[in-house]
């Protein structure tokens, strides 16, 4: 071999060494905000032991920033909104984010999943990286699951494999299941879901709803889905009478790791999310602090309620929004 042969082979060897190295550092320097996390009880930790409590924002649909720019609407990426709502320059001071995964509407994943995840999906999760904070996937069915088992299945062994070295990223295996059915029931269904995930993706965390619209957590505590590094998601609006949430849910948060992946309120807003701050917002917070339960606010939008914007993208604030209220509660958490 010559020498300017070897010559050239050695810079192009330097130059692959440099784009590596220079790669791995940045997500070596990324992942030191979000180091892996794991359950321990009714705690989620993180290498130290330390409890970690994570509050955030759950955003809209991730094609809908795409498709509101064909409809000439007004529009925030969510990798704007990620970047925005972790920024405390800003006064905001969500550690998670919610990815919100659509099946089936326009641009949605059933439609080209390779397409779903190369410009949506990943770019999302690739921001909370950079931003150094943590992301939930959720395959946002809301649904009988017993009819869309194969759907979800092959949703998850496709998306499974690609993030399960994200240290930064938790796995929601079905939004809400609105049936009525038994825990004993629905686990028949998820179970094997989560068996799939874990196969797959050893460390990640995986998020598990309950029947009749995550509320119904009875017997969860007795019959819990196996797996490892489980957490249970119940979702809250203010149509859910304050009578029930001991009785379904918050009996269960001394035995169980928690957060809440959706709660929110307008007044006047669709039933079940028409509420206040004094009615709703305030009670609400009272009940996930006593018990340290983490949260992520549906939903940062305009148009998708309850709202936290308006169309110009002001938040929205006073007694009838959630948006000046969430901003609130995330800037006195942090402090």
């Amino acid at each position: 071999m010559s020498k300017k042969i070897f010559g050239i082979i050695f810079l192009i060897s330097c130059l692959l060494s440099i784009l590596f190295f220079a790669d791995f550092n940045h997500q070596v320097e990324a992942n030191r905000g979000t180091p892996w996390l794991q359950v321990t009880g009714r705690d989620i930790q993180d290498p130290q032991g330390n409890k970690i409590i994570l509050r955030g924002i759950a955003l809209p649909d991730l094609a809908l920033h795409q498709y509101r720019i064909e409809e000439s609407q007004s529009s925030k990426s969510p990798l704007e909104l990620i970047e925005e709502m972790s920024d405390p320059s800003r006064g905001w001071y969500a550690n998670v984010f919610r990815l919100m995964v659509n099946p089936n509407r326009r641009l949605g994943y059933n439609e080209n999943p390779q397409g779903y995840y190369e410009n949506f999906l990943k770019p999302a999760a690739d921001k909370c990286l950079e931003e150094k904070v943590y992301c939930i996937i959720d395959w946002h069915y809301v649904k009988n699951p017993a009819e869309y088992a194969d759907e979800t299945r092959n949703f998850w062994r496709d998306i499974a494999p690609k993030f399960k070295d994200y240290p930064n990223i938790m796995f929601e295996v079905f939004n809400e299941n609105k049936t009525k059915t038994s825990w004993a029931e629905w686990k028949e269904i998820v179970q094997p879901w989560v068996d799939l995930i874990r196969a797959a993706a050893p460390q990640n965390i995986i998020i598990v709803g309950a029947p009749h619209w995550n509320q119904h957590f009875f017997d969860t505590s007795d019959n819990p889905i196996t797996g490892g590094n489980i957490v249970y998601a119940p979702h809250i609006y203010p149509g859910l009478a304050q009578q029930f949430w001991d009785e379904w849910i918050f009996d269960f948060a001394d035995k169980l790791p928690m957060i809440v992946t959706e709660w929110g309120f307008r007044n006047g807003a669709d039933y079940p999310t028409s509420g206040t701050i004094s009615d709703f917002g305030i009670p609400l917070k009272r009940k996930m602090d006593r018990y340290n339960i983490g949260w992520t606010a549906w939903v940062a939008d305009y148009e998708w309620m309850p709202e936290m914007f308006d169309r110009n993208w002001n938040l929205l604030v006073g007694e009838e929004y959630m948006g000046g209220f969430v901003k609130d509660y995330l800037k006195e958490k942090n402090s």
